[in-house]
């Protein structure tokens, strides 16, 4: 699979596991995986979610949150 031109979000890519995934992504060339904020999208409300999609619009979601 390549990843330029694909859209990625990765949940939990602000922590540990997550960090490592969105740096191999980018050296594969995923060309900037979009890591959403709890401060800026809380996933537990259906809003919040629609918003993320709409924001970030991707090809392919990773979820990295244990």
């Amino acid at each position: 699979m390549t990843w330029a031109g694909r859209r990625v979000v990765v949940t939990g890519g602000g922590g540990f596991l997550g960090s490592y995934l969105v740096e191999a992504l980018r050296a594969r060339g995923c060309p900037a995986p979009f890591v959403p904020r709890s401060r800026d999208y809380d996933l537990v409300r259906p809003d919040a979610i629609e918003r993320l999609l709409d924001d970030a619009r991707p090809d392919l979601i990773i979820h990295a949150v244990g």
